[in-house]
């Protein structure tokens, strides 16, 4: 249907995502040093913005929320908040933040705040960053570095050593409901979690991990 050859980045992990700005449809991601925009119908690239990393590594998606995207990097970059221009043919930059610089774990957007992993920058901590102003609501270090997902008012995070947390949160701080070690052997856990049908899936290289979900949310 379409090609564009006017992007001259190699890819750098990070997943498109979809989103539609003002009627027009768009794939967004992050390539080796700048976030882009393309456009659905025609392939066209629509806007660009400069997001380095040391390493040209951008593994976690973006997150679009009325007329903005949200991108976070670890290896030292962090996080920006970009708005789109009414027309999408370019962005301003609002925020930058160092505290949530999540290398690979994902960020949720839930209630107005940013929840995802900090790594080098904000010594390894579970952290909340307020959407409107890019300001940390608060860094919680006992969670570290975690994959995660939300479900049913709650987040189901694994951090690298396969601990696995369920975490209520909310602007002022968070509290882990329930925890227990998955095994793992030698090598890091760094899959995302899934959630599907009451169970809880984590994959860790060959081997899948399901749990009954009931079981682990009546833990005291």
């Amino acid at each position: 249907i379409w090609d564009n050859t006017e992007i001259d980045q190699q890819a750098a992990y990070c997943s498109a995502i979809i989103i539609e700005h003002n009627g027009v449809r768009q794939y967004v991601t992050v390539m080796q040093n700048q976030v882009v925009s393309v456009e659905v119908r025609t392939g066209k690239l629509l806007w660009t913005h400069p997001h380095r990393t040391k390493e040209d590594q951008n593994v976690t998606m973006p997150i679009y929320s009325d007329g903005k995207v949200y991108v976070s990097s670890g290896h030292g970059t962090g996080g920006r908040l970009l708005r789109i221009a009414p027309d999408s043919r370019s962005v301003q930059e609002l925020w930058v933040d160092t505290d949530q610089d999540n290398c690979h774990g994902g960020v949720i957007l839930r209630g107005g705040y940013l929840f995802g992993h900090g790594c080098r920058l904000s010594g390894l901590g579970f952290v909340c960053v307020e959407l409107a102003t890019g300001k940390t609501a608060w860094n919680e270090k006992a969670l570290g570095k975690v994959s995660l997902t939300w479900a049913d008012g709650l987040f189901y995070c694994i951090d690298d050593k396969a601990m696995v947390s369920l975490v209520e949160t909310g602007p002022a701080g968070c509290r882990i409901v329930s925890r227990f070690n998955m095994p793992r052997g030698k090598s890091l856990t760094l899959s995302h979690p899934v959630i599907c049908g009451q169970r809880l899936y984590i994959r860790h290289w060959n081997d899948l991990f399901a749990y009954d979900l009931a079981e682990i949310r009546d833990c005291p």
